[in-house]
């Protein structure tokens, strides 16, 4: 257990590249916000995943090296990982994808994505159903045009939140799966309907009258709600889910992203140096400020907009590129002026020079 509980430690230290900051709280499913969820398994499959991409792991890469240690010990590694696993009880786990950069296979991970982690054995939830039917009720809405694949993107990217529920209020009289499937369907494009999305009416009229329930029952076992929405369909009645079904996607930054953006390193203060007097720390911190600022301050790249007189007015040409655009960056700076590439600074004098 101990060599699987730091086989699965050493795992997410390359995932997250840090020695330190793993959301342990997050991964045990003990913080009141959940993340992302794009994908459910057992702790096996894990395992099982995470071997069959051992290359793919990016710098520090130790887990594949602990893996060949494990290895000639004689021991097997899925149990070990299992163990570890079981250890922690984790309920998620950074949900990686495996892509090719520059003809090298990968392990990448969008810092906002989990998997739902359970035990061999343990029977699926509705949740766990729903993760797994979410790229599956996509590709049905897809297939039978009843709406177009942009509209589905934020669906596919953040799961479609009525599932669950949805799932486990289908009524035991609907037993074959492609029943069941129409059912799901046709509730999902009432949902898409509520969040503004696009629908073909005709097709979802057609699907209205094939349903293996009525909408009484629907209603009966709340699945549907009594108010009607405000369609085109002049001749069929559509209604709302459920109240109690989530149909709201959740905000889509999420707060357990592994690492932080450029300017928020930048501006995030490091504890001063004991060897530092206070008047010393101070103008430190306030060069990290300037710093920061200066990152910010910068133009969108490929963004082209043209130069303003007081932009001009700071273009020196000494024949020193570097001291010349330093100099540029730091009156632009004192200026409260977003300043240009480097490209683009050298581009303007060159075009001076020829006037």
């Amino acid at each position: 257990t101990d060599l699987g509980s730091e086989m699965v430690t050493v795992t997410l230290k390359d995932i997250f590249q840090t020695n330190h900051a793993i959301p342990w709280s997050l991964l045990k499913g003990q913080e009141e916000n959940r993340p992302v969820l794009k994908d459910a398994k057992t702790y096996p499959e894990l395992a099982d995943t995470l071997l069959k991409h051992l290359t793919h792991f990016r710098y520090p890469c130790v887990f594949p090296r602990m893996v060949e240690m494990v290895k000639e010990k004689g021991r097997d590694v899925i149990s070990c990982l299992v163990a570890g696993l079981t250890a922690a009880q984790l309920k998620f786990f950074p949900h990686v994808h495996y892509r090719t950069y520059k003809g090298t296979k990968r392990v990448n991970w969008k810092n906002d994505a989990y998997a739902l982690l359970r035990p061999e054995g343990e029977p699926e939830t509705a949740e766990t159903r729903a993760i797994k039917l979410n790229e599956l009720v996509a590709q049905e809405l897809l297939e039978r045009a009843l709406t177009e694949d942009g509209h589905l993107e934020r669906y596919r990217e953040w799961g479609m939140p009525w599932l669950p529920m949805v799932l486990s209020r289908i009524p035991p009289e609907v037993k074959k799966e492609d029943r069941k499937m129409d059912l799901v369907v046709y509730l999902s494009c009432l949902a898409i309907i509520m969040n503004g999305g696009f629908v073909h009416f005709a097709k979802l009229k057609d699907l209205h009258k094939s349903l293996p329930v009525s909408q009484k029952r629907l209603l009966d076992i709340r699945l549907r709600s009594v108010f009607s929405l405000k369609t085109i369909c002049r001749d069929t009645v559509l209604y709302r889910l459920a109240d109690d079904i989530p149909t709201t996607l959740p905000a889509t930054r999420n707060p357990y992203r592994g690492r932080k953006g450029r300017e928020e390193e930048a501006q995030e203060e490091e504890p001063a140096d004991p060897g530092l007097d206070e008047s010393t720390s101070q103008l430190l911190v306030e060069e990290d400020s300037r710093q920061a600022r200066s990152i910010s301050m910068a133009r969108p790249a490929g963004k082209r907009t043209k130069w303003s007189p007081q932009e001009l007015a700071l273009v020196r040409d000494t024949g020193d590129l570097e001291a010349d655009y330093k100099s540029y960056v730091k009156d632009c700076f004192d200026s409260d002026i977003p300043h240009r590439s480097k490209q683009s600074f050298k581009a303007m004098r060159w075009r001076m020079r020829d006037n």
